[in-house]
């Protein structure tokens, strides 16, 4: 009796051990398939397949396999591609899943901003605060809506807060310098791009006309200058940056340094026909008729249409008189 009873026993925790083995074995194969669904999410949005990322999410943006944290990943990858439509759709599902995870909350903040949805925005801001009151990250959403809804002064007071935390926090010190270029203070606004470029070097590219347009508000070309030439030192085959630097001369009337860089352009792109143009018109504000007419003879054989700019120059009549002019149309 007392053997019987213990075989029993036996076959029942077997019979127990195998079940949950084997119930235990089906939730990991579900789990490993789920994070292979998400790898290859990413892996599609690294790609730049958006549309087949965002079908592969609709139908597992409910899987209890899948977390809060896992979704926002995928959506902060969307939103960096500025994707925020799909970002939001991600968001609003985990929303209804859980109101209080302060990730979506903040990412809907962030994404709702980038929409210029900024009631919605600050809205979601002061949820993700209500739970992390300290965060760096939450403190520049709130600041980033309240921005875009034009509310600068408040917006700084907490760009601050988050800088008050963590000084290179460099969302905030970003927004900080775009609430203050929105304020026309262009001092403090050069201030704030030029320390995101020091402690952003990476990213030195986005400051890049946010910089030079602060030293041209402040009056102060020659800065805006040397900026471009350390820029154009860096990517000698970006012709964008010559343009800039010929355009600031030219503002400044200093037509001879304008053509030496509408030059450095021709040097890189003979067939630049807008190049040629500008230097028709600084020719001809320095009288240089003759090549003036050369140069705009060069422009209309690469564009025949560019000779009905001629009419929007302040020189137009200068050039339209002079008495080689008629020459071009022989």
């Amino acid at each position: 009796m007392k053997r019987t009873g213990i075989c029993f026993l036996l076959i029942i925790f077997v019979i127990l051990f195998s079940g949950c083995s084997i119930l235990g074995k089906q939730l990991l194969d579900k789990k490993n398939q789920a994070l292979q669904q998400v790898e290859e999410i990413k892996e599609l949005i690294d790609e730049e397949e958006f549309d087949s990322a965002f079908e592969k999410c609709k139908p597992i943006i409910n899987s209890r396999y899948i977390s809060e944290n896992e979704w926002n990943e995928i959506v902060v990858k969307f939103q960096d591609q500025s994707r925020f439509e799909e970002g939001l759709y991600i968001l609003n599902s985990l929303l209804l899943r859980n109101k209080q995870d302060d990730s979506t909350l903040n990412n809907l903040s962030w994404a709702y901003h980038m929409i210029n949805e900024n009631e919605s925005a600050n809205l979601f801001a002061d949820k993700a605060l209500a739970i992390l009151p300290n965060s760096p990250y939450e403190l520049s959403n709130k600041a980033n809506a309240l921005k875009g809804l034009g509310k600068l002064d408040e917006a700084i007071q907490y760009y601050d807060l988050a800088i008050k935390i963590t000084p290179d926090f460099s969302q905030a010190i970003w927004g900080k310098a775009m609430a203050y270029n929105d304020m026309e203070d262009y001092a403090k606004s050069l201030e704030f791009f030029l320390k995101y470029r020091e402690i952003m070097p990476d990213d030195e590219e986005s400051t890049r006309y946010y910089i030079t347009a602060c030293y041209l508000e402040l009056n102060q070309p020659m800065d805006a200058i040397r900026e471009y030439e350390n820029f154009y030192s860096q990517e000698p085959t970006d012709t964008s940056l010559l343009y800039s630097i010929a355009y600031v001369h030219y503002n400044q009337e200093d037509y001879i340094k304008a053509l030496e860089y509408y030059d450095k352009i021709l040097s890189v792109d003979p067939e630049d026909v807008w190049a040629l143009f500008n230097e028709v018109d600084c020719y001809a504000r320095l009288d240089r008729m003759d090549e003036a007419i050369q140069t705009l003879k060069k422009a209309i054989e690469l564009d025949p249409e560019i000779i009905y700019e001629i009419y929007y120059l302040d020189e137009a009549e200068k050039i339209r008189n002079y008495k080689d002019f008629k020459t071009i149309f022989e």
